[in-house]
Parts: structure tokens; C-alpha cells; sequence
């Protein structure tokens, strides 16, 4: 989960609701990004970039890196999850999962000897239109839904993987 639950318990902490008007974020203060250290929003210079302004830099994310140490159940979970497939053949402690349209970021698994210990520091927000549905598939591949209690009018449902890495299932319309 991000920074703010190291502190805070995870019943209080909110997103802010993807509902409310420009008007209404406004008038509640500076911008909360819950993904950001501190949930604090990026400086943005008084603009807000496009999303389809090409970037600037050099760089790009290529792959999310799950460690693990269950690789064949962990590789299994989010295959499925995901509907990922592997860019290149399963090593025995090692995939890059790849969305087949080309559209998503990669996922990666990794073997670590170490178990999970405490909260994971970065977690992944899956996007669905069918949030409960999606939520009860998952359910049923192996994840388990993260004890807490939600918001009025929270859209995201938190769920962790088959070794305890917490992730969101969000719901985006459209």
C-alpha cells in the first residue's frame, strides 16, 4: 500500500473519490494522490500534462517486479489474473509476464529466498469496469480479500495475492 499506511491504519485512509467535481477537489485543499510518497500530488508547474503528450525522458518503466517464493503459484495466479502471457519461455525462478496487446506494462516474477515480511511498499491498482465481478474471479484464483474497513463511496476493493502482496481492484467506467 502506499507510504501513509506505514503510520496510519488502513480502515482510515481514503482516496479521494473519483466522483467529486474540479470544483470540489478544490475547494478541499491541495490534491491527494494516494500513489505518491506522503499522498501528496506531483508539482505540475500550474499545467497538467496530457496523457497524450509524449514523454520527455529517457526512461520508461518496463516491468513491475514481483518477488516471491511459491513461483509456480504466484506465476499461475497472475497469469491468470492478468491475462498475461510470458515474452519469452519460464525460467525455473524467473518470468516477464506481457500483456498480449502490447497495451500494459510487464509484470515480472521473481524467486527471493526471504519471505514477505510486513507491508509490501509499492502495490499494483488494477483498473476494471466490473469491479465485484472482478474481485469474486480473483477470489477464486487465490487471492484474498485484505481485512479493513471501507469508505462510503469508496471504487476500490483491496485484495492480496497467494503470498500476501496487497493490490486494488478499482472501478473505472467507460
Amino acid at each position: 500500500m502506499d507510504s501513509r499506511l506505514a503510520s496510519t491504519p488502513i480502515s482510515t485512509v481514503t482516496r479521494p473519490s473519483s466522483k467529486a467535481s474540479p470544483s470540489t477537489k478544490a475547494m478541499n485543499g491541495p490534491a491527494v494522490d494516494p500513489g505518491r510518497p506522503g499522498g501528496r500530488a506531483a508539482a505540475t508547474s500550474g499545467r497538467v500534462a496530457s496523457v497524450s503528450e509524449p514523454s520527455t525522458s529517457a526512461v520508461r518503466v518496463g516491468s513491475v517486479v514481483i518477488d516471491c517464493n511459491d513461483f509456480e503459484r504466484m506465476f499461475a495466479f497472475w497469469r491468470e489474473a492478468l491475462g498475461y502471457v510470458p515474452r519469452d519461455e519460464p525460467e525455473p525462478d524467473w518470468v516477464v509476464l506481457r500483456d498480449p496487446s502490447g497495451a500494459g506494462v510487464n509484470v515480472s516474477l521473481q524467486v527471493v529466498p526471504e519471505p514477505r515480511v510486513g507491508k509490501n511498499r509499492l502495490h499494483l491498482d488494477l483498473y476494471t469496469r466490473e469491479r465485484d465481478a472482478e474481485v469474486d474471479r480473483l477470489l477464486g484464483l487465490g487471492a484474498t480479500r485484505h481485512p479493513r474497513t471501507p469508505e462510503p463511496d469508496e471504487d476500490f476493493i483491496v485484495l492480496a495475492d497467494p503470498e500476501g502482496n496487497l493490490f486494488c481492484v478499482i472501478q473505472k467506467g467507460g
